[in-house]
This record gives C-alpha cells, structure tokens and sequence, in this order.
C-alpha cells in the first residue's frame, strides 16, 4: 500500500504556501525562501534550537524565527490566527504543521 500523507494549501501572509501536516512534529516550520517571498519579518535567535529529525544522527539547528497571519480552511469553516514559525530548510513543502 502507498503511503500517504495529509497536505493542503495554507495562506500566510495573504501567500498560499504548500503545507505538510505532521502529527509528530514539535514544531511550525516555513522555509527561508517562502518566508522571503511571504515578507515575514525573520529575526535571528538568540538561543538556536535543535532540530532533531527521525532518522539516527540526523540534527540541524534552527537559527531563524518568524511570525506570520495565517488561514486555513473555507469561507464555512475558516481557521485565522497568528502565529511563530521557526525558519528551516524543508524539502517539498513550505511549510510543516
């Protein structure tokens, strides 16, 4: 059987960006080239945070924050809010949720 998994289209900062939903995931990430393309205002952390992957060895540090408006859904069942993403490097997606 073919794996599957759940991706829909999210609107940040008034963008649609293609978004992974990832049940496992402790963290929001947008990559640097949507949050660029977005003008999200990203700003270095003062304390980077170890991103820590599913396969062994596998780590990279966040070094990059942004917050951003978001919205998801339809005009029936809208989701707004605002919220802080961390800034990575993602492969496929521009955004993990």
């Amino acid at each position: 059987e073919e794996n599957r998994c759940l991706a829909s289209w999210v609107t940040v900062n008034k963008m649609k960006c293609f978004a992974l939903f990832d049940t496992g995931s402790t963290t929001d990430i947008l990559s640097p080239e949507f949050a660029k393309i977005a003008k999200t205002r990203i700003f270095q952390l003062s304390n980077p945070v170890t991103l820590q992957l599913g396969t062994k060895g596998s780590k990279s540090k966040i070094n990059y924050g942004c917050e951003a408006d978001f919205s998801l859904g339809n005009e029936e069942t809208m989701i707004l809010g605002r919220s802080y993403f961390d800034v990575a490097n993602i492969d496929r997606y521009d955004l993990v949720l």
